[in-house]
């Protein structure tokens, strides 16, 4: 009974084993004195003992070792090693498995009774590891573990049980700054006799320096006792100052050596990096090619080595670790995906199978399916997706649709009078669930049309067991009463209420509109409609009106028209070259310019229209139309240019302006906008007719194998000798080029500045073989005259 207590009071006491420091593979191990093994098959077991005075931690590590793979293409990897690890306290014994996360190699081991406990460390063997580690064939560097703390507790060399023996004991050694507080610790086994104790002379990669004695003896007597059971060393924070000293002389740069090794640490290559003052980056290639054979990299990419300003460094080797690559093993480039179709409750109605490739596949089921004569319907999602992998993995091995059996059945409709009689019957088919039965608003039985009463709808439930809510529905209809009717009496009324004519409308029960037509004849004369054109009005069941009567408004038709002034006008002389006028009625009218007078030719405009009101005004009681005499037009040729680097010339310009055309215009002032002079502009004149026309303001022809890339503009100076003009500049451009390329469009904003230099514009690509441009000048906004002047100084072309 004694011995169950003990036990019952060791595992209530003994906390779970857990992983809690992270050291990377490729890192320091930490620093053991006593207590090393081995793992694998074979391996000695390891046993030690630990007496504890109350709650105590003991902390194993270990550093990971190298396995080779049972697979046929062989290998090696690096893993941790599997240990049984025993504690026993007064004949109980308690097992708890050692198996360390990726990643990780100390576990802590807490111990919550006083006592003397007996710990022994068992290796997993090679068989066991197979079953851990995928692929796993025998161990080529075995793994190490080692005691590296202990609080509240020490280790004794047997149990206490035994005789006291003066041949060893245990010393703790503290390392603290100088505020006294602990950086590290560990335990020192003394012999017989006295022990030095030395310690390193700096702490944590260079940030603590020694600043206490460096070695302290304790010594072991001869009846066990030691003459001190702790030992303290001193440390100050980096830069530490002992003794006064020479000033170093400063040391700028210092080299680190870097070390590039496979996964077993043999030395694949070596180099050495410049560190200055203060942290360096050390970075290692991903991959690394030694002796005609490729490594991949494990470890970390990159490592940071510090300087410290009196020349030391953190670490004067930095290490990255590689692996052989293998070839690998091929991926599957199709899977199977089976696709069952179940019903409500999961059980399975069909199977099917797809074979799929890498990628995303959406999988469709049907919406119904027959099995064994019954009939099922889909009620989830009708498609979902799978995907393979590029290394061969499916997203999900199988798919489920799932569907519920159609349950048909019917019900009865009964269509009653109000007095329960029945009019008329018949059926409706239901489905699983509730299903909503609609009446129609009226049926007609033997001549007589019935209204229905409210509700105009009801519920059935067929139920999952094939039982109904209800298995006949009873809607009621109104029997209609005899049809209610009235006279209503329309009066046609001038402004002072006078009756013009009366008409009269028999009305039945409901709404009905009442119109009137918008003009009529009273005795030869005419009325036109003045007030709405209709009313509603409503009969009621009880034989009563909206309205009484109704009353529509006319007034008596006169005759409207107005006489315009039509003037065809000199342009240049503002002289009246013949004039005629023009009656108009009540309406919009489209006023033409007439017969081209002798010699001229049409300036403006060919027609325009004129709106009469009924009050006898008009939009425009005078009209002018503009001629100016006809002139030769020359021929016109480009002016003779330098190109400069780059520059096409274009083989001839052209305008809209010209004889023929709507707007004819004399171009002889075009080749200025390639004479190279800023100082002055090629101007034309738009007129409102025109802006918003498909004619190009603009045409530039090329000779054969034009290349041209860039238009390149300056808009030009606004003097002009006319004053009877608005004038202004493109602040766009709408470019269509014709070449190899087909016909494309570009446009531009244009600068509203004349300062004399051209200003490229790229068509964003070189276009070949250039025929023509077209040059179009869209957003033209007209002020109040409707011609405007259109400044342009210089125009050219790139071939960039």
């Amino acid at each position: 009974m004694m011995q169950r207590k003990n036990g019952t009071m060791i595992w209530g006491l003994l906390g779970a084993l857990a992983l809690i420091c992270a050291i990377l593979l490729g890192g320091q191990s930490a620093q053991a004195d006593i207590y090393s093994a081995v793992s694998g098959d074979g391996a000695t077991v390891t046993t030690f003992y630990v007496q504890t005075s109350g709650t105590a931690t003991i902390t194993l590590t270990q550093q990971a070792g190298v396995f080779t793979s049972a697979s046929a293409t062989g290998g090696s990897a690096r893993a941790w090693g599997r240990f049984h690890v025993d504690c026993t306290l007064n004949g109980t014994s308690q097992r708890v498995e050692w198996t360390p996360a990726v990643g990780s190699d100390t576990y802590t081991l807490q111990l919550r009774q006083v006592g003397t406990y007996t710990i022994t460390v068992t290796p997993y063997t090679n068989a066991e590891m197979a079953q851990q580690i995928t692929g796993f064939g025998q161990w080529k560097a075995v793994p190490t573990w080692s005691l590296t703390g202990i609080v509240n507790a020490r280790v004794i060399s047997t149990p206490v049980t035994q005789a006291p023996s003066a041949q060893n004991a245990y010393c703790t050694v503290y390392y603290r700054d100088t505020a006294n507080k602990i950086l590290s610790q560990r335990t020192q086994s003394c012999t017989l006799g006295a022990n030095p104790i030395t310690a390193p002379q700096n702490l944590q990669n260079g940030l603590y320096y020694l600043i206490s004695p460096a070695t302290q003896t304790v010594t072991l007597y001869a009846n066990g006792t030691l003459s001190t059971q702790t030992v303290t060393f001193y440390y100050a924070q980096s830069p530490a100052v002992v003794t006064p000293t020479p000033t170093p002389v400063p040391v700028t740069v210092k080299s680190c050596t870097v070390h590039y090794r496979d996964l077993l640490g043999s030395l694949l290559s070596a180099t050495s990096r410049t560190c200055s003052v203060g942290q360096n980056t050390i970075t290692a290639p991903s991959t690394l090619t030694v002796g005609g054979k490729t490594y991949t990299r494990v470890s970390t990419g990159t490592q940071t080595v510090t300087m410290y300003s009196n020349g030391t460094l953190s670490a004067s080797t930095v290490t990255f670790y590689y692996q052989l690559q293998s070839t690998p093993t091929p991926v599957p480039t199709t899977a199977k995906v089976n696709i069952y179709y179940c019903d409500s409750a999961g059980s399975l109605l069909q199977t099917r199978s797809e074979t799929i490739s890498v990628g995303t596949r959406s999988i469709t089921a049907p919406s119904t399916i027959t099995v064994s004569g019954r009939t099922y319907t889909l009620y989830t999602n009708q498609t979902q997706s799978v995907t393979l992998y590029a290394n061969g993995t499916l997203s999900a091995s199988s798919l489920s649709f799932y569907y519920q059996q159609q349950a048909v059945t019917g019900t009865v409709i009964y269509y009653r009078d109000s007095m329960g009689n029945t009019l008329s019957t018949t059926s409706q088919t239901v489905s699983r669930g509730k299903n909503t039965i609609t009446a129609p608003s009226a049926i007609t039985v033997g001549g007589t049309t019935y209204t229905l009463i409210p509700p105009t709808s009801q519920q059935v439930t067929l139920n999952a067991d094939g039982t109904m809510s209800a298995n006949t529905v009873n809607f009621y209809y109104q029997k209609p009463s005899a049809p209610v009717t009235a006279t209503l009496y329309v009066y046609y009324r001038d402004g002072a209420g006078n009756i013009l004519q009366t008409r009269t409308e028999t009305l039945t029960q409901g709404s009905r509109q009442i119109s009137a037509p918008s003009a009529i004849t009273v005795s030869g004369r005419t009325f036109n409609l003045t007030s709405s054109g209709s009313v509603t009005v409503t009969l009621y069941a009880d034989g009563t009106l909206s309205h009484s009567s109704v009353d529509f408004y006319y007034k008596e038709y006169q005759q409207v028209s107005v006489t315009i002034t039509i003037r065809q006008m000199d342009v240049d002389t503002n002289v009246t070259l013949s004039t005629r006028t023009e009656t108009l009625g009540v309406g919009t009218h489209t006023v033409k310019a007439g017969s081209t007078p002798g010699g001229y030719e049409l300036y403006s405009a060919s027609s325009t229209t004129v709106t009469v009101y009924a009050d006898g005004t008009a939009s425009q009681k005078v009209i002018n139309f503009g001629y100016r005499k006809k002139a030769t037009t020359p021929p016109v040729t480009p002016v003779p240019v330098t190109p400069t680097e780059g520059q096409v010339i274009p083989a001839s310009w052209d305008t809209q302006f010209k004889d023929g055309s709507a707007s004819p215009r004399s171009i002889s002032t075009l080749p200025r906008i390639c004479d190279g002079d800023f100082g002055r502009s090629f101007y034309y004149t738009m007129w409102s007719s025109e802006k918003a026309d498909d004619i190009p303001e603009i045409t530039v022809v090329f000779n054969a194998e034009a290349n041209v890339g860039t238009l390149a503009m300056a808009n030009g100076d606004l003097s002009s000798n006319s004053n009877y003009y608005n004038k202004g500049r493109p602040k766009r451009l709408r470019v269509v080029i014709y070449s190899d390329e087909g016909v494309n469009t570009k446009t531009f904003d244009i600068s509203n500045i004349w300062d004399k230099r051209l200003v490229p514009y790229s068509f964003g690509t070189v276009y070949h073989n250039v025929t023509k441009i077209e040059i179009f000048i869209p957003n033209i906004t007209m002020g109040e005259k409707d011609r405007y002047e259109i400044h342009i100084a210089e125009m050219a072309f790139y071939d960039n």
